[in-house]
């Protein structure tokens, strides 16, 4: 009799064991599930982020664009009391663009006596006068 209940404590233990060792491997697989799923779920997080980003990154590229074009340049500038014109053959060059500063009161004579033309990117010459605008690049040949 004692002989039977010591087998059957070494069979319940080796049990325990085997069940124990199937516990611990069903939970290893299940936290690896969720590590994958995890992982999966942050890509999917990550890839849609990026696609937001590369959306707005070509909005802005194509706002800015928009926004820095030639004509729009002059627009904006014009709606502020500066008026672009293009000028052929002023001081010499092919065409350049002459300024008038509506908001002071001063013709294209003004203008062109305080320094001349401006071309491409150079400073508009009233800013002696305390304004500044930097000229579109945008010359006309005529």
């Amino acid at each position: 009799m004692a002989e039977q209940s010591r087998r059957q404590k070494v069979q319940d233990s080796m049990g325990e064991r085997k069940n124990r060792g199937t516990e611990t491997l069903r939970m290893a697989e299940q936290s690896g599930r969720q590590k994958v799923q995890d992982q999966r779920e942050s890509a999917q997080i990550k890839a849609q982020r990026r696609r937001e980003w590369q959306s707005k990154a070509e909005s802005r590229r194509w706002r800015d664009r928009r926004e820095n074009s030639g004509t729009a340049q002059i627009a904006k500038a014009q709606s502020t009391g500066w008026a672009l014109t293009s000028d052929a053959g002023h001081q010499g060059r092919g065409g350049g663009l002459r300024t008038c500063d509506r908001s002071r009161g001063r013709g294209w004579g003004e203008a062109s006596q305080q320094g001349g033309a401006v071309g491409a990117g150079e400073r508009a010459p009233a800013e002696r006068s305390g304004l500044s605008l930097l000229v579109v690049h945008a010359r006309v040949n005529l």
